[in-house]
């Protein structure tokens, strides 16, 4: 006798196994997604971020350009800060943060750049007095940086009255100056050094620096940057 064939075959389905293998596949692929757009908008900020300081490059050349030779201040002696002496020559608020930062005061225990100095907040404003808000630090304080307010005897500079620092043709090196990079203060002042905490880094420990002559690098501070990069004369 023939046996008889079951019109329903048994259908074998997927096994506690190779149902978490497939599990997790599909995280791993999430993950690294995540991963690669997480760096790819970090990529995007950095970019535009080099673009803001690429616009203060020709903001302080015009202003040395228009002053006699002289770079801005730091802050000049009737408390303007650097970003309100150089106004006039970007007449925008949105160069001086870096894009889709938040728009809060930093984080002084994270310490990662994210939000405006929070010395910022109202303290200086623009002529239609809205409050300029920055996350960039200017290579200046120190008698021997760039955008210093005091001479090396510790007396105010001349020009300091009208926002002046000292005069661009003082700078010994300026493809090897620090200007200006993005930042967790208003100035690097004693802090002027490759392993500052003022110097804002970026996932990949990288930041992009300005230097004197208006060019610019991305690079690791820690590791590329030596003193002398951020003393006016060498």
């Amino acid at each position: 006798m023939k046996p008889t064939c079951n019109p329903f075959p048994i259908r074998r389905g997927f096994t506690l196994t190779e149902m978490m293998v497939v599990v997790l596949v599909i995280t791993v692929i999430a993950l690294l997604s995540l991963m690669m757009i997480s760096r790819a908008r970090e990529s995007a900020r950095r970019s535009a971020s080099a673009g803001n300081l690429r616009q203060f490059g020709v903001a302080i050349t015009s202003f040395v350009a228009d002053n006699s030779g002289y770079l801005p201040a730091s802050r000049s002696s009737q408390g303007a800060y650097w970003p309100q002496i150089v106004w006039p020559y970007i007449e925008s608020l949105d160069p001086y943060m870096i894009p889709k930062s938040p728009n809060r005061p930093m984080d002084p225990k994270k310490n990662d750049g994210e939000g405006y100095f929070p010395m910022a907040d109202n303290a200086a404003m623009n002529p239609q007095k809205q409050p300029i808000r920055w996350n960039y630090v200017i290579n200046g304080g120190h008698s021997k940086l760039p955008f210093a307010e005091l001479a090396d005897d510790g007396k105010a500079l001349p020009g300091v009255g009208r926002g002046w620092s000292r005069p661009y043709m003082q700078i010994t090196d300026p493809g090897r100056t620090v200007m200006i990079t993005e930042g967790t203060s208003w100035w690097l002042n004693a802090e002027a050094k490759p392993n500052s905490n003022r110097i804002r880094r970026w996932k990949n420990k990288t930041a992009n620096i300005l230097w004197c002559d208006g060019s610019l690098q991305l690079l690791n501070p820690k590791t590329e940057l030596r003193q002398e990069h951020f003393f006016a004369v060498k």
